[in-house]
């Protein structure tokens, strides 16, 4: 074996410890012995490092075994203990045993001592090398958990922070020497949440092996981050539990945008209905207006049926302005763009704003330096400023600061998350006011049709709804933050184009008459529409072939043999829309004109159906027999 060893020897017989150093050298150990007999003797050897194993007699005049094991143990020392006696018996050996001795040896029985020590002295080599590698994994996880960038907490049964990693250090603004020790429910846990975790913090000792939950945690500045945890007990051997690891990710800035996306198809699908019930009364208003236009010069002015017919226009057209503004709201509002300098619309709105906001608050304008080109429908964005500066007034009932800013802004792929715009350069159109300011309930539900916080009678709540559809449909977004106190802040975002983009609205140039004789062939699933359309164009003087259908219509036109000049169709209609109807016809009448009746618009017409024209309900008659002489009379 020829093993050297250091042992420490307890024992005040000189000759007993030659015995025992005798019984390891026979085994074919180099024993380096010290003898020691008292408690001072003991403390003095311990304190050098490097035994291999202590052997003690259980009973010395001054010292004992018992005594020379509990400094052992209080030194935390890993070292074998073995009592060699010749006068003590059975019970006091398993006594030794259960304070922590590895072995009991009489004396008149030394031969059992060599593979005792042996045995001990291979376990405790086996010890050390498992505490070694305990100690090197322990090494690791610890750098694992100090570079990791999840938020890890190690806590005690009691709740109190053991250990803290350098991402919660960077999340909270806490050191980790600040917080540990201290219950985590003290220190960033918001009060009307205490209750709550501490309820699953003792589902989880007591119920669980693993529990996931979702709560608010305070930084050290104060603000608040919605942090989601999974927790898992790390128990014992008896089962107790002896900590807690807890794992956490940032999820504030997650469910903000899952809140956004669902908002945005919340808005959507508002927006599809809302375009739905306008489409369909505004075939409606068109009767209505239309027929109130074909009999008004027929009464003579200053009669009272006159005055009601007049009366009767204006309401109906107040109600065909509240069906534009739920077009715009869900983006099927034909749109007449063209490029246009964002700085000239605000300019020109400005004159209007000053009459019609009060003196009492002051309108500050911001322009950029550089001309800001989009391609918008000119009415359309004075709309979205205007109906902005109206809710910024209301706002104000005590007077404040209106200020319109315009700038140039590169919108990144981060900014973008969540949205449907492209990377790019954008205009941008920012309204702020000092008013009463938005609560988080009411600034998340500010551009849906039909709300308002405004009193009974003071709002359709259609304006920011009318706002958001304008700005959606320009290939846009807006953004609005705002607080109890602090005023609101409306961001409008619209794509820059080249300054020699083309213009898309529809110009003709030339004087137009109302009436003429061509024959026009009109197709309008409502009946009502339909009626009234045909009679103002023969009024006008033109052939009029009508279809409720677009199968109907073609049926018409193949037993026609005359010419046909015109085909004038609503765009949406059951069982043939408008486009497909238009492209039959041009099949077989190449040379006729196309005007497309709307209660909303469609965006990509152009490429199914080039050379097209849309007449926007609801329209009057002479607003139809205008469009129909202007289309006819176009090269």
């Amino acid at each position: 074996m020829e093993d050297a060893i250091r042992v420490l020897i307890v024992e005040d017989s000189e000759d007993d410890a030659l015995l025992v150093e005798r019984e390891l050298r026979r085994a074919g150990f180099k024993p380096a012995v010290r003898r020691v007999e008292t408690a001072d003797g003991m403390a003095a050897a311990l304190s050098e490092s490097g035994w291999d194993v202590v052997i003690a007699d259980y009973s010395l005049p001054e010292f004992s075994a018992p005594a020379a094991l509990s400094m052992v143990k209080e030194r935390g020392l890993d070292v074998p203990f073995i009592v060699v006696s010749g006068t003590v018996g059975e019970v006091t050996a398993v006594e030794m045993m259960r304070a922590g001795a590895q072995d009991y040896i009489m004396k008149d029985n030394m031969a059992r001592l060599a593979p005792a020590v042996e045995r001990e002295l291979r376990d405790a080599a086996e010890r050390r090398r498992t505490g070694e590698e305990l100690a090197r994994e322990r090494q690791l996880s610890g750098a694992i958990i100090d570079i990791s960038a999840a938020l890890i907490v190690m806590l005690d049964p009691q709740g109190r922070i053991l250990r803290f990693n350098g991402a919660c250090e960077k999340a909270t603004g806490y050191a980790a020497a600040e917080v540990e020790g201290r219950p985590i429910w003290e220190v960033f846990i918001p009060r009307e949440e205490e209750q709550a975790v501490r309820d699953v913090f003792g589902t989880l000792l007591t119920e669980m092996p693993s529990y996931t939950h979702e709560n608010h945690w305070l930084t050290k500045q104060g603000r608040r981050r919605l942090i989601s945890w999974a927790a898992a007990c790390v128990r014992n051997e008896d089962g107790t539990v002896r900590s807690v690891l807890v794992t956490g990710i940032d999820v504030t800035d997650l469910r903000e945008l899952e809140r956004r996306l669902q908002q945005a198809a919340k808005l959507e699908a508002v927006g599809q209905l809302a375009g739905g019930v306008a489409h369909d009364f505004n075939n409606l208003l068109t009767a209505i207006l239309g027929y109130i236009d074909l009999n008004i010069p027929h009464v003579p002015k200053g009669t009272r049926l006159h005055d009601d017919l007049e009366q009767a226009k204006t309401a109906a057209l107040r109600a065909a302005d509240l069906t534009h503004q739920l077009l715009a709201f869900s983006r099927q509002q034909v749109a007449e763009p063209e490029v246009v300098d964002l700085n000239s619309v605000v300019h020109e709105m400005y004159k209007m704003l000053r009459h019609l906001i009060e003196e009492r608050i002051e309108i500050k304008l911001v322009l950029a330096d550089e001309p800001l080109r989009v391609m918008a429908d000119r009415a359309q964005l004075g709309q979205v400023l205007l109906n902005l500066a109206i809710n910024a007034r209301d706002a104000m009932a005590d007077g404040g600061l209106l200020t319109i800013e315009t700038s140039r802004a590169s919108v990144g792929k981060a900014a973008l998350a969540g949205t449907s715009l492209a990377e790019g350069a954008y205009a941008k159109l920012r309204v702020t006011d000092t008013g009463t300011g938005m609560t988080r309930e009411v600034r998340e539900r500010v551009f849906e049709p039909f709300f308002t916080t405004k009193p009974l009678g003071h709002g359709t709540g259609l304006g920011l709804s009318t706002v958001y559809g304008i700005v959606k449909q320009h290939a846009g977004r807006i953004e609005c933050d705002s607080e109890p106190g602090m005023g609101s802040t409306f961001r409008a975002y619209l794509p820059l184009v080249d300054a020699d983009q083309g213009n898309a609205a529809d110009t003709t140039g030339y004087d137009v008459k109302f009436g003429g004789d061509e024959t026009v062939l009109l197709v309008e699933d409502e009946e009502a529409v339909r009626d009234l359309a045909a009679r103002a164009l023969k009024d006008f003087g033109y052939n009029v072939l009508c279809a409720g259908s677009g199968p109907e219509a073609l049926e018409l036109l193949s037993g026609h043999s005359g010419r046909l000049d015109l085909l004038i169709t609503d765009l949406i209609m059951p069982r043939m829309d408008g486009r497909q109807l238009a492209q039959k016809v041009r099949m077989v009448r190449p040379r006729a004109k196309l005007l497309f009746m709307s209660g909303y618009g469609g965006s990509n017409l152009e490429i199914e159906v080039p050379g097209f024209t849309v007449l926007q309900k609801p329209f009057t008659a002479f607003r139809l027999a205008k469009r129909v002489r202007q289309v006819l009379d176009a090269r």
